[in-house]
């Protein structure tokens, strides 16, 4: 008993020393957003201003003066990023851009910037919150976010309503001018032909999941819906089967893949592709999408991406820079603790009863905040 007590008393002492030496470092750290985002690895509740700053033992004023005072030099996260990818990038794997929307509820505050009314598809319902489109990076290893954007429904946005493929394009492109990829990999909400004619627009390779009930027609002129198209018939213990067709007056690789749900039922995807692989892969390329699934519920329950309660709409943007900045930094902290996902290895190494582990934390967190 004396031992622990002792510890919890040496942790508090390198907690308040970690804080002070990020406070005072944190003029001169190249990219200003990282003590805060730091400061949101050591919550274990919601991470509010409030919370975040009692559990760093700092008053809420002068940890909420240093907040505001982050200059909002967004670009500069985003080219952290960027730099990120082309640092895993190969020859031999350039990896491929993911687009997706997620919901993030707001529901207790209809004031807060960029807000809106949407259907919420985790629980099939309508509720107030962010609406925002997400890009990312991907090699099969490791996912990096690279930016965002707000959607806002018609009545909220007015004049300056955007689509949310339109806001998809934006990213995509913004994304292609800086970096050099193999392709992209999206779901269903952005297969349709005004998506499709701006991949091949833009020499996009396309891979992404395609509604049931689409018709399309094979070379022999079969033309059934993809859920009835003999030609993608899964036989046996067949698991994948590809088949070259015409949709739309363009030709594309379909791909039936049959997978298990959490229920253990059974369940056949349909995937479109613009570029010739054999099935299987067909299948593992577009199971790399689910990369940004797990970036999503990493951000919501470890690092509060809709936690902050602020009705600055630059503070909102620092905050989720911030969530996406610790998921970076926790996925590199698992591939250097050999982990299986990031929210293990920040267990390991907060872990309290082990003074050493926190110990290499600290030194850990500091070297890369300021670095």
């Amino acid at each position: 008993f004396s031992h622990l007590k002792v510890f919890q008393l040496k942790r508090r002492e390198i907690m308040l020393s970690l804080c002070q030496r990020v406070i005072n470092k944190s003029k001169n750290c190249t990219l200003k957003i990282a003590p805060y985002a730091f400061s949101l690895m050591f919550v274990s509740g919601r991470k509010t201003y409030t919370n975040t700053s009692r559990s760093l033992d700092l008053p809420y004023d002068q940890f909420y003066n240093n907040i505001v005072r982050v200059p909002q030099r967004h670009d500069q996260v985003v080219d952290y990023f960027i730099n990120k990818v082309k640092k895993y990038q190969t020859a031999d794997n350039m990896g491929r851009l993911l687009v997706d929307f997620s919901r993030f509820k707001k529901d207790k505050d209809t004031k807060i910037p960029n807000t809106t009314w949407d259907r919420d598809g985790r629980i099939n319902h309508v509720n107030n919150g962010f609406s925002i489109g997400f890009i990312g990076w991907t090699n099969g290893k490791i996912c990096i976010p690279l930016n965002f954007e707000y959607w806002l429904n018609r009545r909220d946005a007015q004049e300056s309503y955007s689509s949310k493929k339109d806001i998809a394009k934006q990213l995509i492109l913004d994304a292609q001018q800086k970096l050099e990829t193999e392709g992209v990999i999206v779901d269903g909400e952005f297969i349709n032909m005004e998506m499709l004619e701006f991949y091949e627009k833009h020499s996009l390779s396309l891979i992404g999941r395609m509604a049931r009930n689409r018709r399309i027609t094979t070379k022999d002129g079969a033309c059934h819906q993809l859920q009835h198209h003999p030609a993608l018939r899964l036989k046996g213990n067949n698991h994948t089967c590809t088949v070259y067709a015409e949709y739309k007056g363009k030709w594309y690789y379909f791909t039936a893949v049959k997978q298990k749900t959490r229920s253990g039922k059974v369940r056949i995807v349909f995937i479109i592709s613009s570029s010739a692989r054999s099935s299987k892969d067909h299948a593992a390329v577009y199971k790399m999408r689910w990369w940004i699934e797990k970036f999503f519920r990493t951000i919501k329950q470890n690092f509060g991406a809709e936690d902050c309660q602020s009705r600055s709409a630059s503070q909102q943007r620092n905050h989720l820079y911030a969530a996406m900045f610790n998921y970076v930094v926790a996925q590199e902290l698992a591939i250097a603790k050999k982990k299986k996902s990031p929210e293990k290895a920040l267990r390991v190494l907060k872990r309290r009863n082990n003074p050493r582990l926190f110990s290499e934390y600290i030194d850990w967190i500091e070297t890369y905040a300021m670095n």
